[in-house]
């Protein structure tokens, strides 16, 4: 599923000059609407100072009520104002809202995925060597994917991972169409590496897990397994501690960030999205695959 969902919150202002705000402790996501959106009502507002909005994103919103203070006492539901803001992805947010320089009230604003990537068609057969997730892909096609790497927990083994990381994604780049980029921000992050202990949730011998929940796309990798050591960094063919072969860890990074696009385990060994992933290069099922949910499909206008 990709990312365009309106996120309404109604916020209600007080009359007094200086304001004060109450956020909404959830807010309704519609998943028919056609943007990323986020919408702010205020009710009560005066013009005695302007409304500003600072979306989090960089841009800035400013307006001023028609509403002298008497008017606002007289008539208040005439002095509502109704803000709308579309986002360029889905995401969370840090929304503040000033009546003039006076901050009044923050809230984090979760733009969350909607319904603008490829999903199955009706009637739609599936092909061999891929197979796609029922709600189809995580982010629409040609998106720059801010992606961060919390390496909280890492493993001292493991001080390389990042590198694999970014050559994973270096890898799936052209092949997708979308443009990966690293941030510092893990607030701005559509898509999150990091670790965890996922023995007891999945036993020793997994590596990691890709996934993606509400507002973002995220790959854990696991503390307690041998594949992301940097013994096994890389994309060559390394010998795992049961004797049999498998690709080196990058594979591990691009299988698990296959699971984050939106792509399912399949049956076939030979292709990179098989849950054993003994393939150390991506087969024509992954390719197909990769083609069909993000590089064949058009960009948003």
């Amino acid at each position: 599923m990709s990312m365009r969902r309106v996120l309404a919150g109604l916020l209600a202002v007080a009359a007094a000059a200086a304001g004060t705000i109450a956020f909404p402790s959830a807010a309704r996501a519609a998943s028919t609407d056609t943007n990323y959106q986020y919408t702010i009502r205020l009710s009560r507002v005066s013009n005695t100072h302007p409304v500003v909005i600072v979306w989090g994103d960089g841009t800035t919103t400013r307006r001023t009520s028609s509403c002298t203070p008497a008017t606002v006492r007289r008539s208040p539901a005439k002095c509502s104002m109704r803000l709308t803001h579309s986002y360029a992805a889905g995401g969370r947010y840090d929304v503040v809202l000033k009546f003039g320089r006076t901050v009044i009230g923050r809230q984090k604003a979760d733009v969350a995925f909607g319904p603008n990537g490829w999903v199955p068609p009706a009637g739609w057969i599936q092909p061999a060597g891929w197979k796609p997730y029922a709600d189809g892909a995580t982010f629409a096609p040609c998106s720059t994917v801010r992606w961060y790497y919390d390496a909280t927990g890492q493993p001292a083994a493991s001080a390389g991972m990042v590198s694999d990381v970014a050559a994973g994604l270096a890898l799936l780049a052209p092949l997708t169409g979308l443009t990966f980029t690293q941030t510092a921000d893990p607030a701005t992050a559509q898509l999150v590496y990091r670790w965890a202990d996922l023995s007891p949730e999945y036993g020793g011998d997994v590596g990691g897990v890709g996934g993606r929940d509400r507002t973002s796309a995220y790959v854990t990798f696991s503390t307690s397994n041998w594949w992301p050591a940097d013994s096994w960094a890389g994309f060559d063919v390394v010998t795992q501690p049961d004797g049999r072969y498998a690709g080196g860890r990058g594979w591990l990074v691009v299988h698990e960030t296959m699971h984050a696009l939106g792509f399912d385990h399949v049956d076939d060994p030979g292709q990179v999205m098989n849950p054993v992933i003994t393939a150390h290069a991506l087969g024509a099922g992954d390719l197909d695959g990769l083609r069909t949910m993000y590089l064949g499909r058009p960009c948003r206008a």
